[in-house]
């Protein structure tokens, strides 16, 4: 479950460096759930995979899966079977076509060309990456020999594809993860196996904080003290000393016994007598592990599949009755004490009218997500990923549930003291008592027993002559609250903090449960100020009676109510905390306002800036000599093509010198003409060597640089072992000179200026357009 691989209640999770989320190794008999154009074969020397497969007998399998959208990279492994007689008729060529034998990955649509497969060859160790920055690599497991099935020789590969979260392909909180055989003769020929495919989260830890516990998932199965929710319950303040949550549920003939209360659903048992409601239940009947759900949409194999158990979500409850059931219609809103960052929510059995999700933000901004009716019984995830939210509003145009929320806090410490105002379904006709540019309160000091504060209104408050405040007394000998009262034909002057006595400016307040609770109701002895609300009545110092001898009459027509809750322990002198606000980025071209010519100027400068930083070495062997600087460096990208400068960059560059020559240095790389080449350069002085022209395949194009000096010792492996150069390097390069010492580098080029390409816009679950958590967590 998105952000967290596991359903959580309430509990606080840390960020985890490694975090596996899938394990499909094809045993049992539950083996190929939630495969579409699966099989399953099994072998002694092979165990039960995932196969045979070959594109003349069947189409490609493909899983779609639940990964944690906040997580830095995403890391598919997995093992390949190479079974009989694969071929590679060309071995100078490495495009797939009609005589090679190839095989490919998609990750959530990106291509992964994994290469040409020989059953005659030992493919040994590549790697390469895509356009979007997806890197693989394919390592053998075992040398070729027959292992079973055909006569041929076959062989095991390691296979690791690593997808960063740049590369927006898991924003939607899923991965679809495809495997295409294109062989040249299927099944029993050749055909390829598939076997213990493992996802895991990568997360980059080094910037949290040590064990700082800032992440749940509100899944609505205990309370936040810990006590277990049934469909009994009715819900608002559960989580609200745990975490400053609040949860309110309104709408046309919903009800709840303490007004605008939500309720709990059990998912695994709908159809309690009486109250027939499969619609909502979970898993859904036709899943592999079938549940209590019904509805086509919820199906394995459905864009919207409700195929693991849900156990409790939270509805808006359907007139008075003994047992839950969705009202048609109606609103589950969601409040912070401090702001926090909003991951996802689920929703579940959207089948009638679309509506949205509506996130409010500190400084105001409003933003709506849409969704979609995906159907009966149908889960559906909204990708949210925004910081700084105060509330949340769901509206339900017809029947529906909320699974859960992925929710974020802030961990600083210490937090600064931000105060919040409850809203009510009833406001009040002169608005909020605090605004987003005005904060009635002060907080002088807190700790875990009480807060000192001072408080003032707003200037559009001028006309306030009658105000009523109390909280409780942090005397309780003295009463159960303490009151205070302002009563003036003239008005209390807004922006002006209230005296409690002369000269007496601060108030102090008795904490409970972590929070200050402070009621105020005022008017101007007109109509100007209405609120229709019951208010719990104080018991007030001067022997327990109201305000002295005059009981509390609150009159909704002429006055309002509003209600803070002031944070306890926390400290004044520290802002309230700043999370930054996530903004999508789109690379603009410098000074492009400016006119014609300044926009060739800054397209000139991010082609130039790219080239710094879209060419990357990949560790291939144990090479002894270290470099500082890139021998290869780009002089132009077009796309399909990069021209390279290669240099002479390890001998003689400080001492100078006619005889300071290295003997030679051979670049393998895929020529303009599309064809592999290994030109060999000899004899070469510090410095420009040559330039190259380099085909691209799939937004990149590698290149292996193989070097050899005869009079020094600059080469080598830490190991002492020796190198291989490829066959298809000539000139002598692989009869000549000491094995022992020779270096092999690899080099990674994108072929378009990266810093000029505005990124990917991410997607969002939920529309046509499809795109957890996720990651788990923050």
């Amino acid at each position: 479950l998105p952000p967290s691989s596991t359903k959580l209640s309430g509990n606080m999770i840390t960020c985890t460096p490694e975090r596996e989320i899938a394990l499909d190794t094809f045993e049992g008999p539950s083996a190929l759930d939630n495969w579409v154009n699966g099989a399953s074969n099994n072998h002694s020397n092979f165990t039960t995979f995932l196969g045979r497969f070959a594109n003349e007998t069947s189409a490609s399998p493909f899983k779609i899966y639940d990964v944690p959208a906040d997580a830095d990279n995403i890391c598919v492994e997995l093992d390949f079977y190479e079974i009989d007689a694969w071929e590679r008729s060309n071995k100078h060529i490495i495009h797939c076509g009609d005589t090679n034998d190839c095989v490919f990955m998609y990750v959530d649509g990106e291509k992964v060309n994994l290469g040409i497969f020989d059953d005659d060859l030992d493919e040994g160790s590549y790697d390469g990456s895509t356009a979007n920055g997806v890197y693989w690599i394919v390592e053998s497991l075992t040398p070729p020999r027959d292992m079973g099935f055909g006569k041929a020789n076959d062989q095991k590969h390691k296979i690791k594809v690593t997808i960063p979260k740049s590369s927006g392909l898991f924003d939607d909180g899923k991965l679809k993860v495809e495997l295409e055989t294109l062989v040249t003769a299927g099944a029993p020929h050749l055909s390829s196996g598939w076997d213990n495919i493992r996802l895991t989260a990568l997360k980059d830890c080094s910037n949290e904080p040590d064990e700082c516990p800032n992440c749940v998932v509100l899944d609505f199965e205990t309370a936040g003290d810990g006590t277990a929710l049934t469909s009994l319950n009715y819900v608002r303040d559960e989580w609200y000393h745990a975490y400053g949550i609040r949860v309110f549920a309104t709408g046309p003939g919903a009800f709840s016994p303490d007004g605008n209360q939500a309720r709990i659903f059990d998912t695994t048992n709908p159809a309690t007598t009486g109250n027939s409601d499969p619609d909502l239940g979970s898993p859904n009947v036709d899943c592999p592990t079938p549940g209590s759900g019904v509805g086509l949409n919820g199906a394995q194999g459905s864009e919207y599949s409700n195929c693991v158990g849900l156990g409790n979500v939270l509805i808006v409850q359907e007139a008075n009755k003994e047992l839950p059931a969705d009202n048609v219609g109606g609103n589950i809103t969601l409040t912070f004490a401090n702001p926090v960052k909003i991951e996802q929510v689920g929703l579940l059995d959207i089948d009638e009218l679309p509506e949205a999700i509506y996130i409010y933000q500190k400084d105001g901004t409003v933003t709506s997500f849409p969704y979609v009716v995906a159907g009966h019984n149908s889960l559906q995830r909204i990708v949210i990923n925004l910081f700084d939210v105060v509330r949340m509003e769901t509206i339900f145009k017809g029947s529906g549930a909320m699974t859960d929320v992925g929710i974020c806090f802030t961990c600083n410490e210490p937090t600064g003291c931000l105060p919040m105002e409850e809203k009510f379904e009833d406001e009040c006709s002169m608005g909020q008592f605090s605004d987003d540019t005005f904060d009635p309160f002060e907080i002088v000091s807190s700790s875990d027993d009480e807060v000192t504060f001072k408080v003032k209104h707003r200037p559009s408050f001028y006309s306030l002559s009658n105000i009523e405040m109390w909280y409780v007394n942090p005397d309780e000998a003295q009463s159960k609250h303490y009151c205070w009262e302002y009563e003036s034909s003239t008005g209390q002057l807004p922006n002006m903090p209230y005296t409690k006595s002369v000269g007496v400016d601060e108030f102090k307040a008795k904490c409970e449960d972590g929070w200050a609770k402070i009621s105020i109701a005022a008017g101007d002895g007109s109509t100007t100020f209405q609120r229709q609300i019951d208010i719990e009545e104080p018991y007030c110092q001067n022997n327990g009676n109201l305000f002295g001898d005059d009981m509390l009459q609150y009159n909704g027509l002429k006055r309002c109510y509003w209600e803070f809750l002031l944070p306890c322990n926390c400290d004044p002198s520290v802002d309230p905390p700043e999370i930054p606000v996530a903004h999508t980025t789109t690379r603009l071209l410098e000074g492009a306002a400016d006119g014609a010519q300044d926009l060739l100027d800054a397209a000139g400068k991010c082609a130039d800036e790219s080239k710094e930083v879209d060419i990357k070495r990949v560790q291939v062997d144990k090479c002894t000599a270290t470099v500082d600087e890139s021998p290869l460096k780009i002089l132009s990208q077009d796309k399909n093509t990069v021209e390279l400068s290669l240099s002479q960059i390890w001998k003689g560059c400080n001492e100078g010198g006619a005889n300071s020559k290295l003997s030679w240095i051979a670049a393998d790389y895929v020529g303009a003409d599309g064809e592999l080449a290994c030109t060999m350069f000899n004899d070469l002085e510090c410095g420009l060597a040559s330039t190259l022209t380099a085909t691209c395949q799939d937004g990149t194009t590698v290149v292996d640089l193989y070097t050899y000096d005869s009079e020094s010792d600059i080469f080598g492996q830490t190991d002492e072992a020796p190198l291989v150069v490829p066959l298809a390097c000539i000139g002598g390069a692989r009869s000549s000179g000491d094995a022992t010492k020779k270096c092999h580098y690899r080099y990674v080029i994108q072929c378009e200026p990266s810093l000029c390409v505005s990124p990917k816009p991410a997607r969002r679950l939920g529309g046509k357009d499809k795109s957890f958590w996720s990651s788990f967590f923050y």
